[in-house]
């Protein structure tokens, strides 16, 4: 990312509650020993009663949420904003009601559309993707998830989920 902003801020960072506490439920669980994250702002699931990744062929009723990015800091100084891995001995933040922006990966958003994770690999689309099309089956939808607008120009856009 750069520092001039020539002609629109960044929608946010991936990750980031983007309409404040208040807005949002937030649940905090411990990451699984396998599969877990390794990016804020991804889908996830439970995998032994632990947070886990999208690894492939899930149902829609198997997301449970958004991994959040801890605020107000990254858990290293070496990594870039909006690049931080998650550390899975630190305690997972899954956002289970509020505004969230998240990396879309494909299509493109508008306000009020469906937002899909891929669940199988497809078309140049990796597992736990995010974007606008159920792309032949190999997306599902996210019950009670959409846009709430266009992505900006690094392709981060910002989601309502269970609002």
């Amino acid at each position: 990312m750069s520092n001039a902003i020539l002609y629109r801020m960044p929608a946010g960072i991936p990750g980031a509650l983007s309409k404040g506490a208040g807005q949002a439920t937030v649940e905090s669980d411990i990451f699984a020993a396998a599969n877990y994250p390794t990016a804020f702002g991804v889908p996830v699931k439970y995998a032994t009663g632990k947070i886990s990744k999208i690894v492939g062929a899930e149902a829609a009723t198997d997301i449970i949420g958004f991994l959040v990015r801890p605020y107000p800091t990254q858990y290293t100084s070496n990594e870039a904003l909006g690049a931080a891995t998650p550390d899975i001995t630190q305690i997972a933040n899954v956002l289970k009601r509020g505004y969230m922006t998240v990396n879309m990966n494909f299509g493109t958003a508008v306000k009020g559309g469906q937002v899909y994770v891929c669940v199988a690999i497809a078309g140049g689309n990796a597992i736990g993707e995010i974007g606008d099309a159920s792309d032949a089956g190999n997306c599902v939808a996210v019950a009670n998830c959409f846009f709430t607008g266009p992505a900006d120009d690094n392709g981060i856009v910002e989601i309502a989920y269970n609002i």
